[in-house]
């Protein structure tokens, strides 16, 4: 992989991720106002947005990887906590 390509992929992983979190909170306000449609989808886009990060991190080698892990598990939390 070459740099450019790899910068690429590390700034799409990082954009995932907060794409994820921001579903999330979409989600959230969505719910307080009642609006469960598009809460539901946003939950769903979150979800989408983890495994997205989740797939292209497993591209990376360990030591690249292991910096994303850590917002990736809180991702991963958030998204479980929401649902119960």
């Amino acid at each position: 992989m070459g740099t450019s390509e790899h910068e690429e992929l590390v700034r799409l992983i990082e954009n995932e991720i907060s794409i994820g979190f921001t579903f999330l909170d979409s989600h959230l306000i969505s719910s307080g106002m009642g609006h469960t449609t598009h809460a539901e989808r946003a939950l769903e886009n979150a979800k989408v947005a983890y495994k997205t990060a989740a797939k292209f991190l497993e591209r990376l080698t360990e030591a690249e990887a292991s910096p994303f892990r850590p917002r990736l598990e809180q991702l991963s939390t958030a998204i479980t906590s929401v649902r119960q």
